[in-house]
């Protein structure tokens, strides 16, 4: 069993209870595994089952809200956010010939009861209406029907928002704000968000069944956090999907327009990031810039003149990370900030250098096949190969990616035909 991140998330409190007895959870043993320290325990329940018998097992816990609590004003004026991975428990199977067991129900309802006042944005399917929920519900109890491998992994964004409901090209778009957005703004901010939904739905593919909505939702009391961004730098506030999490400052009628790559990635995880799980022992780039790169081709696709030059930019961005070189593969939770963002850079790099190599549409296309093929499932290096030269028409990439995943850098070729004075360009 996986219990929620200690450093993350700080559970207090933990009862878990076996036909109405509590046992304690133990840390796994052995010099298999790689656990990480606090998050990663074993049950035993000591007494035999009869077989096919059934009982209940009941996990509680408190969790911390933020890391920074402080900062906040009063917990009575601001919401809270669960992402979509690691506060809630997940069983393992059984170790063992023949083991089972860890998987979730096929369906199965989560309860989210708030203040009155509050909104809430969760994973799954809500009951639209009181009687048409599996029980009675009382004031600030929401029920959404969770279905594994359609509906996203479990989370939670709920708080005391004001709401405005904008039409875009590809759906509703809601605006949750400590205060009325102007309608000026919030029209603005409908528009751009419907033609990048609309952009990655073409080329990326439908994210998954159920919700059209897109939610852009502001952050009170600290700065957000993308999906992407490491754990241990997370504030309070980290998207979800089919939404994006913006400062305060971002409904403002002036607000920069800079202010709006921070809401393109957010959503291009939701066909690229949350569908996917990420394996213990996979490596974690360049698959988790895939988002950046999204954000990257979606400003190519609208304004094409202007690809080599943010390319360079990209270039010039990476040489100013002061980090040593470390091979893509290599680089994983535990490096440091600058690493990561290192390898990031060069991750959004070697997406660029694949669509210079198969053209843009083939890279998409692969990574749409993969993520719908591979949706709920862990993605490795040799499932993102396969799925893009299956659309490449023909060219074997083993070189080009070992070239890009275990060489220190980025190789002077690709440099050189973006940096040089004079080098043509060409968009595919």
């Amino acid at each position: 069993m996986i219990l929620p991140s200690a450093d993350e998330f700080s559970p207090q409190n933990i009862q878990i209870e076996w036909r109405d007895k509590t046992i304690s959870p133990e840390p796994i043993s052995g010099p298999d595994e790689n656990p990480q320290p606090n998050e990663i325990s074993q049950l035993k329940f000591g007494e035999k089952w009869e077989f096919g018998e059934t009982a209940d097992l009941a996990i509680s816990y408190s969790l911390r809200i933020a890391a920074d609590e402080s900062t906040a004003a009063t917990a009575a004026n601001r919401g809270f956010f669960l992402p979509n991975s690691g506060w809630y428990p997940t069983l393992l199977p059984a170790t063992g010939l023949l083991h089972t067991g860890g998987e979730p129900p096929a369906r199965w309802n989560l309860t989210v009861t708030v203040p009155e006042g509050y909104r809430v944005h969760a994973s799954g399917d809500e009951f639209g209406k009181p009687r048409s929920a599996p029980k009675k519900l009382s004031p600030g109890e929401a029920v959404f029907e969770q279905r594994p491998g359609i509906t996203f992994e479990p989370f939670v964004i709920t708080g005391p928002y004001s709401e405005q409901v904008v039409q875009s090209a590809a759906g509703p778009v809601l605006l949750w704000s400590e205060h009325p957005v102007p309608a000026e703004r919030a029209k603005r901010i409908a528009d751009r968000v419907g033609a990048d939904v609309a952009f990655f739905r073409t080329e990326f593919g439908a994210p998954a069944l159920g919700k059209k909505q897109i939610w852009i939702i502001g952050c009170v009391s600290a700065q957000p956090g993308s999906q992407t961004t490491p754990p241990q730098t997370r504030r309070n506030c980290v998207t979800a999907p089919n939404s994006a999490v913006v400062s305060s400052d971002f409904f403002d009628l002036n607000a920069a327009p800079k202010l709006m790559e921070t809401v393109d990635i957010q959503l291009a995880e939701t066909w690229l990031q949350f569908p996917m799980q990420q394996g213990r022992y996979q490596p974690q780039f360049p698959l988790a810039a895939l988002p950046n790169y999204a954000q990257f081709a979606l400003e190519a696709a609208n304004h094409p003149d202007e690809r080599a030059a943010a390319v360079q930019n990209l270039l010039q961005r990476t040489d100013a990370v002061a980090a040593p070189l470390k091979t893509l593969v290599t680089v994983g939770e535990s490096d440091s900030e600058a690493v990561r963002e290192r390898a990031r850079l060069e991750s959004e790099l070697f997406f660029i250098a694949l669509e210079d190599r198969c053209g843009a549409h083939s890279v998409h296309q692969g990574i749409a096949y993969a993520s719908r093929v591979l949706r709920g499932q862990s993605w490795s290096l040799a499932d993102l190969r396969s799925a893009v030269e299956g659309e490449c028409g023909g060219p074997v990439l083993e070189g080009f990616f070992r070239q890009w995943m275990h060489g220190r850098g980025v190789p002077e070729d690709f440099r050189a035909r973006y940096m040089n004075a004079g080098a043509a360009t060409k968009s595919p």
